[in-house]
């Protein structure tokens, strides 16, 4: 059975299929694909919705990464085409939050774990990112859940 981000791309990949547009159904063929080969590499293991969201956000990352690069190469075409991509990719990604929601997080996950410096960082590191997952980048929670604890 197909999980619901499986089931969505590929009936939307079929939808732009039959409205022929051919760059959508590239793109969320590449996304579908990505789906299927981590489930397939994570054999044996849980892979569920949050693992699903985790391709996505690999994606998305790498898209917005080829953007700085084809910046830099002065590749509007490629840009563009990216940007293209990173749109799409967003459509099947949980609205992101906002710092403020973010900062929310940290503060009752200090509270719940009594957390006072670096060596509890990780306890708290974990249950935001479990709240964060593909709707707030993971690096910046590291910086503010260092800065909430005094590090």
């Amino acid at each position: 059975m197909l999980e619901p981000l499986e089931q969505r791309l590929t009936h939307d990949s079929q939808e732009a299929l039959k409205s022929r547009d051919g760059r959508r159904r590239e793109i969320l063929s590449t996304l579908l694909s990505a789906v299927k080969k981590a489930r397939i590499d994570a054999a044996g293991k849980t892979f569920g919705p949050t693992e699903e969201l985790g391709v996505l956000e690999k994606a998305k990352k790498q898209r917005e990464e080829s953007v700085e690069l084809y910046k830099k190469a002065n590749r509007q075409d490629m840009v563009d085409r990216e940007q293209e991509e990173i749109e799409v990719i967003k459509t099947y990604l949980p609205e992101p939050l906002t710092e403020h929601e973010v900062k929310k997080l940290i503060d009752d996950a200090v509270a719940q774990t009594s957390a006072v410096g670096v060596k509890d960082m990780g306890k708290v590191m974990g249950l935001v990112q479990k709240q964060t997952k593909g709707r707030f980048d993971a690096g910046k929670v590291a910086t503010m859940v260092k800065a909430a604890l005094g590090v």
